[in-house]
């Protein structure tokens, strides 16, 4: 998070209700008292209204893309027939396709027309080099999505798992990871979860909050307002005046029973089996709410504004030369809308409002120009997603959007069947720790994203925080996940003239990296070659490492920060075998030593290296209490 939004909310913020008063009379609201009672009336009117389909019907299928805002006319059938030539767009029927060939043939031959590579706009030399230690923004997260019981969850049985199951994410980002490891409870659980959601910056707590509160008050009628909450820069206005009314009405709870309690608590609506969303540190979320709360900016400034810094992003073109002509014209039609949705998708911009909780109250919209919301995705498993789906191949927002839509549905079923208490925080991940230890709580599983890199915490205070707070269990793996994200970028093996990456592959390294890339393409395809090819000519190198075995380099780095002897300082040791998530990204769980690009197919390596933004280099390693 920027150093404007702390400034800005810390500066401005209040603790009396003075700010929930002038959004209850905005929304002309005469009494916060009643607030209650308008919540409710805003549910049941709003019912069947809140989604992205035509008159507000939640979008559960990919929609026909024949429609004509001048002729209002739009058709609410299912698109089950892609077009050819674009992979994009589906209609339901071939009169659908030939009424909207005039619409829909400037964007299909721009596609067909495009060039892969926009020559012009590529940036060139070291300066991409430079620009690839960008990082965007976390309101989007950008770790890989795991669950913490693993990706075999099929294989923790009900009587493996502890019957009060512990679990914590200690800086958690945004909420992938909740929502993953929820899918993955087993059917027939009937032990109690605690969920402990914590992260330092009040501007993620707050979305999070906003996420389960609404998950929480509409059950499945939220899902569509929940994707546009977490990605999208617009809202239609059912689902805005939903969002605002909902939070006038924890707040206005909040600041009357609680006012001076660090404690908080929500309880699931009637789908749910006992389910509570509890809040700490009220005090430094709340405010921030109400901060975003007020924002007046409209949604044409912001719109305008986010194009400006888009253009402005030093990645965004180079990014863009590495995809296929379809994708690129998807990349492009998000850029321009912001909008996650399938990319035919009826749009109406009379019924869209702003997005409050995704812009800068006052500075507009803040979040990196190179900022994928693809991002720590498995790629593979949103496009397969997309595919049961009927959305057109080349459609990768539109499959994005289903994917979240069936994980998120999966997760209001899962409360049906499990009790689950949610308790957000917004504290430094050792501060967590330390109120954790203090109030006597174990847990089971641990998941601390990349705050063990040296930068953030650093591994020995990882270790030294968490360690202890693991409870030994009969029968079951307590464990505590650390994720190294930026280790190789610390790596001094190499001398300047010789670095080939940015995770300082040798001339040698390169070499073994283009003799496999040569291996797979044996048959004489090309394929990989070709990906090498033009990634090196738009300064996306990281796909020497997704060839490159890093292991021994990684051995090194954790024998120099003494990885091994600070976990066996306080009774951890290093699991040979992860059981969690795999000890790489794209290789299987059972691989200890694998590298990506020797089994990957041709698509999941142009997912990885060309559609995403990581470095390829990325570890993850499981730490359990000793024998």
């Amino acid at each position: 998070m920027s150093c404007s939004w702390h400034s800005l909310w810390r500066k401005n913020h209040r603790h009396d209700k003075t700010g929930i008063d002038e959004m209850a009379k905005h929304l002309k609201i005469d009494s916060p008292e009643v607030v209650q009672h308008v919540l409710e009336q805003v549910v049941k009117g709003t019912q069947g209204k809140l989604g992205f389909g035509i008159n507000g019907s939640n979008l559960t299928t990919n929609p026909c893309a024949n429609w004509d805002l001048t002729k209002g006319f739009a058709c609410a059938n299912e698109g089950l027939f892609p077009c050819p030539s674009c992979g994009l767009v589906s209609y339901c029927s071939p009169e659908c396709k030939n009424e909207h060939l005039n619409m829909h043939k400037k964007c299909c031959d721009t596609v067909v027309n495009r060039s892969r590579v926009p020559e012009n706009k590529v940036l060139r030399g070291s300066e991409r080099f430079q620009n690839a230690l960008e990082r965007s923004t976390p309101v989007w997260g950008n770790v890989p999505s795991y669950g913490l019981l693993g990706r075999h969850a099929h294989m923790e049985t009900p009587a493996t798992l502890p019957k009060n199951l512990k679990l914590c994410f200690a800086a958690s980002g945004d909420l992938r990871n909740v929502i993953e490891t929820i899918c993955q409870i087993p059917r027939g659980f009937s032990g109690d979860i605690t969920m402990y959601i914590n992260d330092h910056d009040p501007m993620i707590v707050a979305r999070n909050f906003l996420i389960l509160n609404l998950l929480r008050t509409c059950g499945y009628d939220a899902i569509d307002v929940v994707i546009a909450l977490w990605y999208s820069t617009s809202m239609t206005y059912c689902q805005n005046v939903l969002v605002d009314v909902s939070t006038i009405a924890t707040l206005n709870r909040a600041y009357k029973y609680n006012n001076k309690e660090e404690r908080f608590q929500l309880n699931f609506g009637s789908f749910s089996t006992g389910s509570v969303l509890s809040v700490e540190d009220g005090g430094e979320i709340w405010p921030f709410l109400v901060c975003m709360c007020e924002n007046k900016c409209s949604l044409q400034s912001i719109l305008t504004s986010r194009m400006e810094i888009i253009q402005k992003g030093p990645k965004f073109y180079a990014n863009l030369a590495c995809l296929l002509p379809s994708h690129q014209v998807v990349w492009e039609e998000f850029r321009r809308s912001g909008m996650i949705l399938p990319f035919g998708s009826y749009y109406h911009t009379g019924e869209w409002t702003l997005n409050k909780f995704i812009v800068h109250p006052s500075e507009g919209w803040i979040i990196s120009p190179d900022a994928n919301p693809l991002i720590g995705w498995n790629m593979m498993n949103v496009m397969s997603t997309g595919s049961v789906y009927r959305v057109p191949k080349y459609d990768m927002f539109g499959s994005l959007f289903f994917h979240l839509r069936d994980q998120l549905g999966k997760f209001v079923e899962k409360l049906k069947e499990c009790k689950v208490c949610f308790n957000l925080s917004c504290k430094s991940a050792s501060h967590l720790a330390s109120h954790l230890k203090h109030s006597g709580t174990r847990l089971h599983r641990v998941d601390t994203s990349n705050i063990a890199d040296p930068e953030y915490c650093g591994l020995k205070q990882v270790l030294n925080d968490w360690g202890p707070l693991l409870e030994r269990v009969p029968g079951f793996n307590s464990t505590l996940i650390t994720y190294f994200m930026n280790w190789a970028f610390s790596q001094s093996k190499s001398t300047p003239d010789r670095i080939m990456t940015l995770s300082k592959l040798t001339c040698s390294d390169v070499a073994a990296a283009v003799k496999l890339i040569m291996e797979r393409d044996v048959m004489g395809s090309g394929e990989f070659l070709r990906l090498l090819s033009i990634g090196n000519s738009n300064g996306k190198l990281s796909i020497l490492d997704y060839f490159h075995d890093s292991t021994s380099s990684f051995e090194s780095f954790l024998e120099s920060i003494n990885a091994d002897v600070d976990a066996e300082a306080v009774g951890l040791t290093r699991q040979k075998k992860n059981n969690i998530v795999p000890h790489r990204l794209s290789v299987g769980i059972e691989d200890c030593n694998g590298v990506p690009g020797k089994t990957a197919s041709y698509d999941q390596c142009y997912y990885d290296c060309m559609v995403g933004d990581m470095s390829l280099t990325e570890r993850f390693v499981e730490w359990g209490l000793e024998r």
